[in-house]
Parts: C-alpha cells; structure tokens; sequence
C-alpha cells in the first residue's frame, strides 16, 4: 500500500464540519468524558454558539488569544470550538505546568481572557490574577462563571 498524496476532506476547518454535523446528525454523540457525560454534535454546536456569544461581549474577536488552561473535558471541547468560531486563537497551556511557566507563557501570549477549572485556579490564583478569568466549576473574586456565561445565550 503507498502513501496517500491527497486527502479528500470535505471542510475548510473545524467550524464547517461542526455545523455541518449540528445540522446532519445533531443527536450523534460527539464525545464521552471519563465520567461518562457525553455530548451531542447537536448541544456541542448549541453550547459553542452560547459561549462564542458570551465572550464576544467580553471583548474578544477574530485575531485575539484565549488561553486555555484545564484538564481534558466537556468544557475544553466546549471552549476550544467557541473561540473558534470567533476566529480567534487558542493558547493551549498544560494544566499542571509549573507557575513560572504559567505565568511566562500567559505573559508571552497576551490572552484576552484566560478559561481554567478549579484545581488551576486553586493553585494559580496569584499567576491568574492579572488576567480576565473564566473559571470551570469554580467561583471565587474576579472569577466569571463558565457556566453562567453559557446561559446567557448568544
């Protein structure tokens, strides 16, 4: 068998097969966490709208960076598509990195705002608190609410 030279994939990027798919087979489980909660193409679609909404009004736009920082879940996959969709960037950083690196990385990339769970936010909290924070299951002073942002619609 040679190597294939071409790949015929019908998408521009990441956006177009998640509406394609939202639209195609919106009740098709998308992903599965380690704790069992799965996600639709359809609420996928639904919940990055929301959240895309979310942090416009927020100020962030196409060309911005996001900084990322948790561990794997429903809501880094919610996160990830969101940004997307506003065109812009994702700065994805290892939840466990060490603060230096944190805080060089955060530095370094300018984020507009910064979505972490609550085990970084627990730990991080004097590195995180330059930023804009949006926290996973997590509340605290200057901290947003992931989940509240989702509510509120797009």
């Amino acid at each position: 068998m040679g190597m294939v030279s071409e790949l015929n994939y019908p998408y521009q990027n990441p956006i177009d097969a998640l509406l394609d798919y939202s639209r195609s087979r919106p009740n098709d489980v998308f992903l599965i966490d380690e704790q069992g909660i799965s996600l639709t193409y359809g609420d996928l679609y639904d919940k990055a709208t929301r959240l895309a909404g979310s942090l416009s009004r927020l100020g962030v736009g196409h060309g911005d960076r996001v900084a990322i920082v948790m561990s794997n879940s429903v809501e880094a996959v919610i996160s990830l598509f969101a940004v997307w969709m506003l065109g812009a960037a994702t700065v994805i950083i290892d939840p466990l990195t060490i603060s230096e690196d944190l805080d060089y990385q955060l530095g370094d990339s300018s984020p507009k705002v910064v979505i972490a769970d609550r085990s970084v936010i627990e730990r991080e909290s004097a590195v995180l608190s330059k930023y804009r924070v949006i926290g996973v299951n997590a509340v605290g002073q200057g901290i947003m609410s992931f989940q509240d942002l989702l509510s509120s619609g797009p």
